[in-house]
């Protein structure tokens, strides 16, 4: 009875985020197996996200919310842990580089020939040329959070991304664990930040 409760309830969450998948962060007691709508109504928001040209970004967009100051914990966001796949990739292969030169409507394949390993975690890149310049400023480019879901450490705890839910706010890359958790986390842009950046030194002790 317990099991099929269980079953129930992640699929209304599935149905609820409008995505047929999800991708939870297994590595710590901190894991949950889903990330799920806050019961907090006080700031409902929309979606806040802006997107560069004729707006036509499905699968991510740029966005400028007024400036959330990262301060002395930003270097503890991107390198206090990394989301790896089973193969230990960074971003499921994506090239992180990419989020910032290319006009994408999907994030940009990495290839193993262009690869750099940092934080333990390894990188791919589409070209040598944008391997080079993460290995120059990879904290400039490396995802917040480690490449954790953003909204779920808004949430206070952490679970996995996949490369297309993802938006670039203030020059910095989040990744969302779905399209459906992103619209969630777009709600409130500067606020879940906010949140992840006063949740994460708990999240990752």
């Amino acid at each position: 009875m317990f099991r099929t409760a269980l079953i129930a309830v992640s699929v209304f969450f599935v149905v609820s985020c409008g995505t047929s998948e999800f991708y939870p962060g297994p590595e710590s007691a901190n894991d949950r197996d889903g990330v799920q709508e806050s019961t907090d109504s006080t700031n409902p928001g929309t979606n806040t996200a802006s997107t560069p040209g004729d707006g036509s970004l499905p699968n991510g967009s740029s966005s400028d919310t007024g400036g959330v100051s990262m301060g002395s914990g930003e270097s503890l966001l991107q390198t206090a842990l990394i989301f790896k796949d089973s193969g230990g990739v960074a971003i499921r292969g994506a090239d992180p580089v990419a989020y910032f030169t290319e006009p994408q409507n999907a994030p940009v394949v990495g290839s193993e020939t262009f690869k750099l390993v940092w934080q333990g975690a390894t990188w791919h890149f589409a070209s040598e040329a944008n391997r080079a310049e993460f290995e120059k400023n990879p904290l400039k480019y490396a995802p917040q959070f480690g490449g954790y879901c953003a909204y779920a450490a808004s949430l206070g705890y952490k679970a996995g991304t996949v490369p297309e839910a993802w938006d670039v706010v203030d020059g910095k890359l989040y990744l969302n664990a779905s399209l459906g958790v992103r619209d969630l986390w777009r709600r409130d842009i500067s606020g879940n930040i906010a949140k992840g950046v006063s949740n994460w030194p708990g999240i990752v002790k």
